[in-house]
């Protein structure tokens, strides 16, 4: 049982049948909430750009650590230092110097 004008965000995923339904049946509630997210397309969009943005907050996190630890200024001065030896270390694989 729904309250009138309740706001549903509905994030189960159920299969069955050949269709992807969710955990609130979206035809008898649609008459008594404000809002209802459809299933599928609801939050699963959401659900990705939130991952993402957590990704990449957890590698720039792991890169600043890790150029602290290293003494650099910053993850980018970290980052061109790794490359740089990452240059050397080619060139001296192939003979040559910079």
């Amino acid at each position: 049982m729904l309250s009138p004008g309740v706001v549903v965000v509905d994030v189960g995923i159920n299969v069955v049948g050949d269709k992807l339904l969710g955990d609130v049946d979206f035809e008898s509630a649609k008459g008594v909430v404000s809002a209802i997210t459809p299933v599928p397309g609801g939050v699963g969009p959401l659900t990705n750009a939130l991952l993402l943005a957590h990704l990449l907050r957890a590698a720039t996190d792991q890169a600043e650590r890790r150029a602290a630890a290293t003494g650099a200024a910053t993850a980018k001065d970290a980052a061109s230092a790794k490359d740089a030896a990452s240059a050397k270390d080619a060139a001296s694989a192939k003979g040559t110097s910079r």
